[in-house]
């Protein structure tokens, strides 16, 4: 049965596999594509058709998917580590969503053990991606892990890999990475102190984006009186 799919549709194995070898082929002709301004649109459109498509359709494809993002996020090309950690990214949010539907429709709770394991996976594959060497890498993976703190509750659930993006939010050398992990991170009571220290940031945008964030996500009353000195100070 397709995931997030209570009809009892079956799909027989050699389609799955079929299925499964196409989309996986998607991925190794746009990771491997150089991208300009001209063509990322497209390469964009395309792993997001890959993750959703590959994550509804069966089990047997998402896992086909998901194996290939991470085998690409630890390949010696910066270029196609970068790729992958774009397509990881929204294959998490494809089974965030999923494990939301799931929970709504109060279904069996196989669906959310599933979608629960490969969020794991592809944590695991992301986290050395943080540290990684490339500053392009770095950037696109705290893009990409900000897609497990789009509902606040989670960032509890993956404190892992949000410890790993506030050390990117305090101490990423690049300027635009910063900028990403200030967007990237969840904002509540153990990162407001973090953000606010970026309001104090030698980079003027790094410093702009902080107090934007905090305007849009923060609410003063969920402030310490200490922190919303350090704001205004």
């Amino acid at each position: 049965a397709a995931p997030g799919n209570n009809n009892n549709v079956q799909h027989s194995s050699e389609v799955e596999e079929e299925i499964g070898a196409i989309l996986v082929q998607f991925i190794d002709a746009t990771v491997s594509t150089e991208t300009t301004s001209d063509f990322q649109e497209s390469v964009d459109r395309v792993m997001a058709l890959v993750a959703t498509f590959g994550v509804r359709y069966s089990t047997q494809v998402a896992d086909m998917v998901i194996s290939r993002a991470v085998e690409f996020s630890t390949v010696l090309l910066e270029r196609i580590r970068g790729h992958a950690c774009i397509l990881l990214g929204k294959i998490a949010k494809a089974l965030l969503d999923l494990r939301k539907s799931a929970a709504i429709a109060a279904r069996d709770n196989s669906d959310i053990d599933w979608a629960e394991a490969n969020l794991e996976l592809i944590q695991d594959a992301l986290l050395p991606r943080l540290q990684d060497k490339g500053q392009a890498v770095r950037c696109q993976a705290i893009d990409a892990v900000g897609n497990f703190f789009t509902v606040p509750e989670d960032a509890e659930t993956y404190g892992e890999i949000l410890d790993a993006l506030l050390w990117n939010l305090a101490h990423d050398p690049s300027v635009s990475n910063r900028i990403i992990a200030v967007q990237s991170v969840p904002v509540n009571e153990k990162t407001t102190d973090y953000i606010i220290a970026r309001i104090r940031d030698v980079k003027p945008k790094v410093r702009a984006e902080a107090l934007n964030t905090l305007g849009t996500k923060a609410k003063a009353s969920n402030m310490t009186e200490s922190q919303i000195v350090g704001v205004v100070q």
